[in-house]
């Protein structure tokens, strides 16, 4: 998770509310990949 002022920068790169959903769905879809991958490797 993304601290505070990364986090609203991060925000502003996608202004329009659709945009905003899409990037935390892939962002989501990016950590859930590399939980799995550090769960492989224990």
């Amino acid at each position: 998770e993304l601290a505070g002022p990364e986090k609203a920068k991060s925000m502003q790169r996608f202004p329009g509310s659709s945009e905003r959903k899409r990037a935390s769905k892939e962002f989501l879809a990016s950590v859930r990949k590399s939980e799995r991958k550090r769960a492989e490797h224990r």
